[in-house]
Formats: C-alpha cells, structure tokens, sequence
C-alpha cells in the first residue's frame, strides 16, 4: 500500500513492512497501520474488518458501530471502565472458523478525548501522547482504563448506535437484508474495495455472517447520565438470547 510522501506497506502473510519515505512524518505510521493498514491486511486473509469496538460481555465478543455521532467510543470506554474488557477499539476483525463466527483481539489501546480521559480514566491527570499531532484524541493504554481480552470470541451480537428520543435504550432486531447492508456501510474499507476482485467474496462473507449473528439497532438517548442503562440493557438482551 503506498501512501505518496509518507510511507509503502507491503503486506505478506505473517508480516507487515513498512518503508518511511518522509522521515518529519514518523507520527503517520501508527495512524496508518492502525487503520487502513491493518484493515487491508485483515480483508487480504478474509476476514471482515468491521468499522467497530468490540467487548466481552460474558463468554461473547459484541461488536459497537455507528456513525461519528453515535457515541460509539464513548460507549465502548464506558463499558470498559465499568469492567467489561475491551477487545477492540475502532477495527473488528471477525472470521469464520469451524462453523461459528468469531472476533479477534485488535491492540490494547484506547484514543479517548481529553473529556473521556478525565472521566473515565482513574488518575487521568497522566500525560498522553496525542494519536496526531493534528487531533485531540490521545493514545491511552487500555490498562489505565481497565482490561484487555488478548484471545477470540464467540461473536454474540453487532448493536449498530444512534441517539434517540426514548428515556430508556430501545433494541430492534434488523432483517438480514437491512443487516448485509448496514455492515457493508459500517466495513472500514468497503468503499475502497468495491471496484476490487475481493469484493464478491467479500459480500458472501457479510451475507453469511448477517444470517449467523443477531444485527441490531440500539437507540438510546444522549448523556453520560444515561450510559449504564445502556450496559445494563445489552446485558439483558444478550441473555435473553
């Protein structure tokens, strides 16, 4: 993968290179590889990178996507902090093996903004690296937070977030046509594979995960006051399950 003026990856099976070109933009390989980088490297070996957090919530790994105003890392920090251990921060990586669907660990690294730190973090006065020099959000290790899930998971369910107007979490259960649908737009590079020769198999793939795997909307409404509700309610539905 080459990025002009900054940095090539070359992706082989077991091993990711990569060759600065700009030595003044060291700081954009972390952004890269943990983003399209990884993703690229993910899909190149099958497995769907979803656009997502993913926790441990009993003996299953449930996956969080939503669009930039969902609170999607909000959610997932707070979950994390109130003792649910984090898998994954922003990229899923969910595979087929054996009959059962399954995520993979991603990296023990959260990025929380300087309001998420100084709620959530315990002692959050430490100083953080920032993820850019250009964004707020800092480079946060998830055990400042709370802990980490280095190994795969059963996948329970996919909550796709957005706000709503209810008082309490509202959980809707999406048919497996909108479901195929909604993880093509929450892939991390389905825009960018579409006009690739990956993309067919690909959309077998999220076919057959979205019959596998419950994909529901979870509404519910906006402040920090309303988030355990929120824990409390995915709980619930998985048990229910």
């Amino acid at each position: 993968m080459r990025f002009p003026g900054i940095a090539d990856f070359y992706l082989r099976p077991g091993e990711i290179e990569c060759r600065l070109v700009e030595p003044g933009l060291a700081y954009m390989i972390n952004v890269l590889l943990l983003g399209h980088v990884m993703a690229c490297y993910l899909e190149r070996q099958s497995i769907l990178a979803l656009h997502a957090g993913a926790i441990v919530v009993g003996d299953q790994a449930v996956l969080l996507a939503g669009n930039k105003a969902a609170g999607k890392s909000t959610l997932v920090t707070s979950m994390v902090a109130a003792g649910f251990s984090l898998m994954a921060d922003d990229i899923a990586a969910v595979e087929e093996r054996a009959g059962k669907v399954l995520c993979r660990s991603a990296f023990p690294l959260v990025k929380l903004t300087p309001e998420q730190l100084k709620r959530f973090v315990k002692g959050g006065g430490r100083s953080y690296p920032r993820f850019h020099p250009g964004f707020t959000k800092l480079s946060v290790p998830v055990a400042d937070l709370g802990s980490y899930d280095p190994g795969s998971h059963p996948v329970g369910t996919i909550y796709l977030l957005e706000r709503g107007n209810d008082e309490s979490p509202v959980i809707e259960t999406l048919p497996p046509a909108r479901a195929v649908a909604e993880l093509a737009r929450h892939s991390f590079l389905g825009h960018v594979l579409e006009s690739t020769p990956m993309q067919r198999d690909r959309f077998i793939h999220l076919v057959r995960v979205a019959r596998s795997i419950p994909v529901k909307r979870l509404s519910y409404p906006n402040g920090f006051c309303h988030l355990a509700d929120v824990h409390a309610a995915i709980v619930r539905d998985l048990e229910a399950q």
